[in-house]
């Protein structure tokens, strides 16, 4: 349910549904914008599309992919956070609903010469992190304007990363919030039968490919980027799990 005070828009973007999603949708009396993509359009390019048709001004912003389910009272504990982080980015922590782990959320930087971040669990407190992944995002409107939208080049793997990334190069402080609010599915944990499955894998829309690994890493690898770039490579030549 949401609370009292939120004006609440939607823009949704039908990617090449067939079930009569956009006009149940539409049917419902909600304020809503569709607006309409092709199956092959990446989530990415769906939350550009439509942050891209936001017509009005507004307080916040919240991502949310069609895989989520949220708890009924996520919006209420979410305005209680927004209150006390107004200028902040905040991340909801979705969990895995059949074994309760950490499934999407914040991700804080590790040390090395290996460009890596790794999920950061916010048990009792929020926590400050260094960037998440897109499933579920609240941004203030004054992040947005000055992050700009998302890339909508990038495969799901690399978008919300590289927003938070750019957040946090513009000093913008991104929390990830206590608990669980949702529930979100992880792919399956690919398992390539030999190399040339692997690279097919590595190179797919679902994976990183090269174009879009160097995009990324000349962004926010610096001069380690040749380096990050080698090491998916290398961990399928010597047959390493990534």
């Amino acid at each position: 349910m949401k609370p009292a005070n939120w004006d609440v828009r939607i823009y949704f973007v039908d990617r090449g549904s067939t079930d009569g999603t956009s006009e149940a949708i539409g049917s419902l009396g909600l304020n809503v914008k569709i607006s309409f993509a092709d199956s092959s359009c990446s989530v990415a390019r769906a939350m550009h599309q439509a942050e891209q048709s936001i017509d009005h001004e507004y307080d916040v912003c919240l991502w949310l992919n069609d895989h989520v389910v949220v708890f009924q009272d996520t919006y209420k504990r979410l305005e209680e956070f927004r209150l006390q982080y107004p200028s902040s980015i905040l991340i909801p922590q979705l969990g895995n609903p059949e074994t309760g782990e950490l499934t999407s959320g914040g991700y804080e930087l590790t040390p090395g010469v290996e460009f890596r971040c790794e999920h950061k669990y916010a048990e009792r407190l929020p926590v400050d992190i260094d960037t998440f992944d897109s499933n579920l995002v609240l941004i203030p409107q004054s992040a947005a304007n000055s992050i700009g939208s998302v890339n909508p080049d990038f495969t799901d793997f690399y978008s919300g990363i590289d927003y938070g990334l750019r957040a946090k190069r513009k000093r913008i402080r991104a929390v990830a919030l206590p608990g669980f609010f949702g529930t979100c599915q992880t792919a399956p944990v690919f398992v390539a039968s030999n190399r040339r499955d692997a690279l097919r894998h590595l190179h797919s829309t679902i994976g990183q490919p090269i174009t879009q690994q160097i995009q990324f890493l000349v962004r926010h690898a610096s001069w380690r980027w040749p380096i990050n770039l080698l090491v998916p490579y290398l961990r399928i030549l010597f047959n390493k799990t990534a």
